[in-house]
């Protein structure tokens, strides 16, 4: 191959003569691979596309975590996203950490059209503070409306939320699903696990 321009050498033929010591060398041709499939131009994430387009019927749920810092400073925010991002929106789950949710605010001011809402506020006097900590679970109700909140649990090494839900579709293997939220403070200096 010629360096400057990178073409292939014409190829050597051979002399007439019986006693021309000259080698014969093939002509080495350009061969491109088969293409046994091509992809379209702008089509190349075919397991995603095929991903959005089987929405709820996936095999295991999608869910969003956040670490908010105040969920209602951020209602706004979120109702934005559930109406313009669709990965967002077709999320069966929304699960938020330190929320910073107690018994003064009330759930119709953190309603999200078309989702349920399940929250694990703690008192402040217990904690030993008023702000920090909290979570809670949006569940999208096209996905799930059978849920119970099985335990909640607040300390002042971490705070957990744990839920079951029984969804519309699920594979033969799973008849429920239990989504566990766990915020461990980060002033927590106990080595827990």
């Amino acid at each position: 191959i010629h360096e400057r321009d990178g073409s292939l050498p014409p190829p050597v033929m051979p002399c007439a003569g019986p006693s021309c010591s000259c080698k014969v060398t093939r002509s080495r041709t350009r061969t491109r691979w088969p293409r046994t499939w091509h992809h379209q131009r702008g089509k190349r994430a075919i397991a995603l596309v095929k991903l959005r387009q089987r929405g709820f019927c996936t095999v295991l749920p999608s869910i969003h975590l956040a670490n908010l810092h105040s969920l209602p400073n951020k209602t706004d925010e979120l109702l934005l996203f559930t109406r313009t991002n669709k990965d967002f929106s077709n999320s069966v789950a929304l699960c938020f950490m330190e929320t910073w949710l107690n018994d003064a605010i009330p759930d119709g001011m953190l309603h999200l059209p078309g989702y349920q809402l399940f929250r694990a506020d703690h008192d402040a006097e217990s904690m030993g503070k008023s702000r920090g900590g909290r979570m809670c679970f949006y569940i999208n109700e096209r996905w799930c409306t059978d849920v119970t909140v099985l335990k909640k649990m607040c300390c002042s090494d971490l705070e957990a939320l744990f839920i079951n839900c029984k969804p519309f579709y699920s594979p033969r293997e799973f008849c429920s699903f239990i989504l566990v939220s766990v915020y461990i403070p980060p002033q927590n200096t106990r080595t827990l696990f």
